[in-house]
């Protein structure tokens, strides 16, 4: 008996996850169809951190063609995820909308949610590591190489001067400082929690 009750707890924990995972999918759809939504989301990253229109983050969709797609959308929802909250509701409660928004998630999801990105987390950078330990002798070889290690750059080589990561970083005691690539963005986290 117990292991059947313990086999239903899995199915619905696995029930959850594909459900926050589809909310997300659907919010991030919305938001890149809706030129509103994504004004609105712009405008209050620029408001919240004094940055420049095109430096502001917009979301990633997950495509399943690149397994680790659902890490990147996952990161950037949870990085923008207040200010997503916040946008759905006022559009929630502007009655001239044209298309209805999508639900926000739960605080149990958002948790969730995070831990899941936290799981992934290491495959990524395990995988972005062993391409670079790579060295290939024929021209396919060099030839994906060179293109595998410009889309993880495009994808993820500004990463260390967002504020939040720098934070998060320079105050998880596991990584601090031997996380950084970039002595500045180190020494940016520090000044930054400093404050």
């Amino acid at each position: 008996m117990e292991e059947d009750e313990d086999d239903f707890e899995d199915a619905i924990e696995n029930c959850m996850l594909r459900g926050a995972i589809f909310k997300v999918k659907k919010i991030v759809r919305f938001f890149r169809q809706s030129e509103v939504a994504t004004t609105e989301l712009t405008k209050l990253q620029m408001e919240e951190s004094e940055i420049s229109e095109g430096k502001t983050l917009k979301l990633i969709q997950e495509v399943k063609t690149r397994w680790n797609s659902c890490f990147a959308m996952l990161e950037r929802f949870l990085q923008l995820h207040e200010n997503v909250a916040r946008v759905i509701l006022k559009l929630q409660r502007d009655k001239n909308s044209k298309s209805k928004p999508p639900a926000i998630l739960t605080m149990d999801e958002i948790d969730a949610l995070t831990e899941v990105r936290d799981l992934l987390r290491p495959l990524d950078i395990a995988t972005k590591e062993s391409i670079t330990r790579q060295t290939p002798v024929t021209p396919v070889g060099f030839n994906l190489k060179a293109d595998l290690t410009t889309r993880l750059s495009n994808a993820f080589g500004k990463i260390e001067d967002i504020k939040l990561y720098q934070c998060a970083t320079i105050l998880d005691p596991r990584f601090k400082k031997a996380a950084f690539a970039s002595a500045q963005s180190a020494a940016n986290a520090e000044a930054y929690v400093g404050e």
